[in-house]
């Protein structure tokens, strides 16, 4: 409860933390480990991601395995940061963030680039000595 306060709308009933593993799609092997604390209906997720072999293509990286399936309501979609070492991102200035859709355990990510757009990071961006740590926060 909050403050002393014993109203059954003010109790904490759902709290949990716990670790996740992220796999990454295509041919592509990570040392990765991630964490999470569960209040509610939201989720915060980290994790520490080493990207340490595979074919690094143009295929669009998604990492998956977050911890519960985000929220199907559309307004709940999510962005997150990304602090990265070793990406070949687009030229100009650029920053990654993770971005989080409907209804799903996985995460993108994007650069928005000096353009004004965005663009999904692919394999061909990485190498065997990217490393990433990725923070968000969603809805389930």
């Amino acid at each position: 409860t909050f403050n002393g306060d014993t109203a059954e709308a003010n109790a904490l009933d759902d709290y949990e933390e716990g670790t996740w593993t992220p796999t990454a799609n295509g041919n592509l092997t990570l040392n990765a480990s991630g964490r999470y604390t569960k209040i509610g209906n939201q989720v915060i997720a980290r994790a520490n991601i080493d990207f340490a072999s595979g074919t690094y293509d143009g295929t669009s990286l998604t990492i998956s395995g977050l911890p519960f399936t985000s929220s199907t309501d559309a307004s709940t979609r999510s962005i997150g940061s990304v602090m990265a070492n070793q990406v070949n991102a687009d030229t100009g200035t650029y920053n990654l963030i993770s971005y989080i859709t409907t209804g799903v355990t996985t995460l993108k990510c994007y650069q928005c680039i000096d353009n004004g757009d965005w663009a999904s990071l692919i394999h061909s961006d990485l190498s065997n000595n990217s490393h990433m740590y990725i923070t968000t926060t969603y809805e389930v």
